[in-house]
């Protein structure tokens, strides 16, 4: 994947009479694309293959979408973090279409407010969390993430309320929410010092598997 991205960079670089910062620049932005491709590709794959595809692009869209606001714990690696993310994202599916459904309704109720107030917890005391080589340096963007954050934490919160009111007329729709729910936790887990820690212990587990 990196040498692919490289040699597109390189191409399309010396083409455009790039320098060679501006190229390692454009290398770094098609590693992330190819990544971003890459993982939903494979993750929608096996949404097909055992039935919850629809579940695996809310989980990877919402992910994805609430990460961009908060920050969160990053694996060390292109190919750790491709195999993280289909892993948990398929996980994270997989709980939302067949296991957590078999929970009564008011358990389910429980488990998702208790999740969103997690949330707004978390993302009050930390958000934005930022990797130490991209720092927020300024108090205003840390503001706007800030608000982007509660903002989004506060559509998926109604749309999550809208699915157990509809549930009973399109039960399809409840699983949505539970995906919406589940990978909330696990994008607001990320901001935390135990997800960091989770995410360094899978690392160091998938690095002595090589």
């Amino acid at each position: 994947m990196e040498h692919l991205a490289r040699k597109m960079a390189e191409s399309i670089g010396r083409s455009l009479g790039r320098s060679d910062e501006e190229i390692a620049v454009m290398a770094y932005g098609f590693i992330g694309i190819l990544q971003f491709f890459a993982i939903f590709l494979c993750s929608l794959v096996i949404g097909i293959l055992f039935g919850f595809w629809i579940e695996t692009v809310v989980v990877f869209l919402s992910v994805g979408f609430l990460r961009r606001f908060t920050g969160g714990a990053h694996s060390s690696g292109i190919y750790h973090c491709l195999v993280y993310s289909v892993f948990f994202v398929s996980i994270i599916s997989a709980a939302a279409h067949y296991w957590l459904p078999l929970l009564p309704m008011p358990v389910n109720g429980v488990i998702c407010g208790a999740i969103f107030a997690f949330g707004y917890v978390m993302i009050a005391l930390k958000a934005p969390v930022t990797p130490p080589n991209k720092p927020c340096r300024t108090e205003k963007k840390r503001k706007r993430l800030r608000r982007g954050a509660f903002l989004s934490l506060s559509l998926f919160a109604i749309f999550v309320l809208l699915t157990f009111i509809a549930q009973n007329y399109i039960s399809r729709l409840f699983t949505i929410g539970l995906s919406l729910a589940v990978s909330t936790l696990w994008q607001v887990t990320m901001m935390t010092k135990a997800g960091a820690a989770f995410v360094i212990c899978f690392d160091s587990l998938f690095m002595k598997k090589r």
